[in-house]
Formats: structure tokens, sequence, C-alpha cells
């Protein structure tokens, strides 16, 4: 049943009712059944047409994030000369569904104007985030920096209007106890039922962590929680499960490996962070509940076989942490076992990238956006359907990629970098 996760947090530092809690999709978006259909790998290989280049005018650009707005997919992002630098806004591009164009991007945020509503200096922005509340307000979060690099910055707080022209500023977080700074926001939050939400944020500094801020049904901040004592985590991203529990995917600055982390008991509860199967090279990652399974959108160009596979044809691939983007299934939480399902993207510029997703979803379809070569941000949709087939077959046999005792060969694609799992899936195809 592809039903939105509900997850119940019960505040111990309020005596306010409990919160209840969404996975971050709008939940009219959900349906009780999605249907696999017959010919689905076929369809799927013709997913690549769907590939577009959001439009920009700057030198650079990166760090999107993806709204649904029923009719329309809104997409944020920063860009200018280059990250970090004075010139840097964040813009607004909009796609309806079914067009082949995104919208002219529109500069939306400068930090002049946050610097003037703030009524403090801001000389760099980045990292928007926005999402759509239960209530079908549009919030955004930016993180903006006065002093220093990122490790000094402060998350700021605004909303959209109803006709998502302008911005209504809020006001910063105040997250730190003594000094009020290096605190990062990069992920969507899980929403809350009565209209409140869940956003995961960071602290950077010297000491690496994630947390939660919980904020109520008018948008107030109410409280924060870390989530863990691991150091070098940044950029958590969070899906509700169950009524119940969470997981949790943090982006590692230390460590060769991922850790995947679980909240139950209504959120109060934490378990142990869990080493996961997945390499991390310091990218930012994205967890996506996509009804019936979890499913991680990751970079992996250290650890994809498909970029090896470029030298035989003849092609020059620059490997390197964000050379790949792929999609892998969560298969065992307790264990953090996630198996690649398919690769996205691969950047053939020797330094470029594809790093940096955002998603949200729809009853029929996954969409996409990411960073590509900084120079652009890449749009994508994957229908749910594929993304089940690919599953259910990766229950059937978990193969072994280019090991010389597999006999049977995977199937490749390299146009649309699109992995079949098996011989048999190819036979199907054609």
């Amino acid at each position: 049943m592809l039903l939105a996760s509900v997850l119940t947090y019960q505040s111990q530092h309020t005596n306010t009712a409990p919160f209840v809690l969404h996975s971050f999709d709008s939940l009219d978006s959900m349906v009780q059944e999605t249907p696999i259909l017959p010919h689905i790998l076929e369809d799927s290989l013709d997913f690549s047409s769907n590939f577009m280049l959001v439009p920009n005018f700057e030198k650079s650009a990166h760090a999107s994030s993806l709204v649904d707005l029923g009719t329309k997919l809104m997409v944020v992002f920063f860009a200018g000369s280059k990250e970090g630098a004075r010139d840097v806004k964040i813009y607004q591009s909009f796609l309806y569904k079914g067009s082949k164009s995104w919208s002219e991007p529109k500069p939306i945020l400068t930090p002049q104007w946050l610097s003037h509503q703030s009524g403090k200096f801001i000389k760099k922005l980045g990292n928007p985030v926005v999402f759509r509340d239960t209530f079908g307000k549009v919030h955004l979060f930016v993180v903006g920096v006065s002093l220093g690099g990122w490790s000094t910055s402060k998350i700021y707080q605004l909303f959209f209007d109803e006709d998502m022209e302008s911005l209504k500023y809020v006001g910063e977080l105040h997250l730190g106890m003594l000094v009020n700074f290096s605190h990062l926001v990069r992920t969507p939050p899980v929403l809350l039922q009565d209209g409140g939400f869940m956003l995961p944020v960071y602290h950077e500094l010297a000491d690496k962590y994630p947390l939660v801020v919980f904020f109520d049904a008018q948008g107030q901040m109410r409280f924060n929680k870390r989530l863990n004592n691991l150091r070098g985590q940044l950029q958590p991203s969070i899906v509700a499960t169950t009524p119940s529990s969470c997981l949790e995917f943090s982006r590692s600055y230390t460590s060769d490996y991922a850790y995947l982390q679980a909240c139950d008991d209504m959120g109060n509860v934490w378990h142990k962070p869990v080493r996961t199967n997945i390499k991390n090279y310091d990218s930012s990652s994205v967890l996506v509940n996509i009804g019936q399974e979890i499913v991680l959108i990751h970079n992996d160009g250290f650890n994809n076989p498909l970029l090896e596979l470029y030298d035989l044809y003849g092609e020059d691939i620059h490997i390197h942490a964000r050379a790949s983007l792929s999609i892998f299934w969560l298969k065992n939480a307790n264990e953090g076992i996630f198996e690649r399902l398919l690769t996205l993207d691969v950047s053939k510029d020797k330094n470029g990238e594809v790093s940096y997703p955002a998603a949200v979803l729809d009853k029929d379809n996954l969409y996409i956006t990411y960073t590509y070569n900084r120079k652009q941000i890449k749009y994508t949709k994957l229908r749910l359907d594929t993304l089940y087939e690919l599953i259910a077959q990766a229950k059937e046999k978990s193969p072994a990629f280019f090991k010389e005792e597999d006999k049977e060969e995977p199937f490749i694609r390299l146009d649309d970098f699109y992995f079949a799992q098996t011989k048999s899936a190819l036979q199907e195809v054609y």
C-alpha cells in the first residue's frame, strides 16, 4: 500500500499535544495501490528522455530543492559566479507536469534583501530547502553567512505568498545555547499532521553532528534535539517508516562508510547508529519513502562498476566520488544493507559532478533534481512502477556485478545509464 507513513512525536520538552508526522511527500499525492506494469522494463529504458536542464544564466549553480505544487513542480537553487561568492542568489523555476521545459529562473532572494530583513550583515547564501506543509503553505529555509565560511553560518526561515512570487521573512533559527552559529540545513522535513514539521539540520564547526528541529502548526520553532554522539555526521536525511518510527541517513565527513539511524517510541528514542554497506565520500544523499520501500539517492563514483566500463567503449571518465549518481534500495534496515538498483547519471567532464540530489514524489513518479557539473541543475523523473519492478528483481536475486564467477552478464545501457539486473531481464525487453 502506497500510504503516507505517520509518526507520532511525544515531546518531552513541552506540555502541548503530541506531534503526528508524515513522510515529507504531500499527503494528497498518496494512493492506496500502485500496480506493476507487465512491460515496465521496456518503458523504463526510455526514461532518459525525461532528463532536462533547468535554465541558468550564471556561471555556477548548486544545491537544488524540489517541491510538488500539484499541477507543477518548483525548484529552488543557488547560483552566481561560484559557490560562496557575494553575487550568489537563490533562484526559482517551475515545470508544469507534462511540459518539456522549465521556466526561466527568477532570483527570489539576495544577501542584501536578507540582510535588510534580518538586521544583520549577510555576505553569502546557500542550501535553500523548500517544502509544502499540510495546509499547503510553502516554506523556505536558507543558509546565510556573515563572516568566514560555511562553518559560521546560520539558518533563516521564510515562506512564500500564495502566488509563489515573493517571500516573507520569519526569522533566524536560534539553535545554539551559547553561540548561535555553524548550523546548516540541506534536506526537507518530515511533516506533522497538525501542520507542523520536524526539520533535519546539522552543526558543522568542530564537532559535526545532526539535529532535528521541531516546529508547531504556526511554523514556530519549539525545540531541537541532537540525534547521536558520532563525529563527522552532516546533512541528515530523514523519512518516517511506521506510525512510531523513522530512519535517518547522514553524510559522513570522517568515516569510509555511512551510518543509518532509527528512531522509535514516537521519536523520543534514537537508537544506536548502524554502519551501512554504503561507501560515503563526503557527499550529500537523500532518503525517500516511496510508500512500500525506502530508497537512497547517493553518489557512488568510487564504487560504481559502470564507470570502469567506459574504458571498454573508449569513453574517458574521471572517476571520483561525485562522478555518478545512483539509486539504492534499503534491503535490510537493521543491518544497514543497501543494494544498487540503477545509476541515474554520470558526468563525463574531467572534474564534473552529478551531486546533491533532491526528490519529491506523487502517485506515479519520483521527481529528482541534482547539481550537474556545478553549472546547471538537472532534472529527471522515474516511474514508481519501475522502482518497484527493480526492487522485485533484487528480491528474487542479488547479482554480484562483474565478478568472474557470475555466469549471467548484467545488461548495461550506456546511453541512459540504466541497469537491468539479469540476462532474463534482457530477454524480456527484446
